[in-house]
C-alpha cells in the first residue's frame, strides 16, 4: 500500500499560474494586434492563483528567480479539497 501511495505522489502534474481573467467578444479578440493593451480588472498587487488543472490549489505573489518567474505561495487550499476535486 505504501508503494502505491508513493507512486501516486510521484506522478507529474501540470500547474498553471493565472495572472488575471477577462471575457471578451470574439470580435474584440480578432481585432487584437501587436501593441494592443488588454486591461484587466485586477490590481497589480493582487495575489496570483495556482491551478492544478481547473482546480485552484494555492495563491501567492510573483517573484523573480534569476531570469525566470516564480510564485511565492502565501495560501494553500486544504489538500483534501484538492483531492476531492480530482475525483479521489
Amino acid at each position: 500500500m505504501k508503494r502505491a501511495i508513493e507512486e501516486v505522489l510521484a506522478i507529474r502534474v501540470p500547474l498553471a499560474v493565472v495572472l488575471a481573467e477577462k471575457t471578451m467578444t470574439l470580435g474584440q479578440v480578432l481585432a487584437l494586434g501587436p501593441g494592443t493593451v488588454v486591461e484587466f480588472d485586477k490590481s497589480v498587487a493582487a495575489a496570483l492563483d495556482l491551478y492544478l488543472g481547473e482546480r485552484r490549489v494555492a495563491s501567492g505573489k510573483a517573484v523573480r528567480i534569476g531570469e525566470n518567474f516564480g510564485l511565492q505561495v502565501s495560501e494553500i487550499v486544504d489538500p483534501r479539497q484538492t483531492l476531492e476535486g480530482l475525483g479521489a
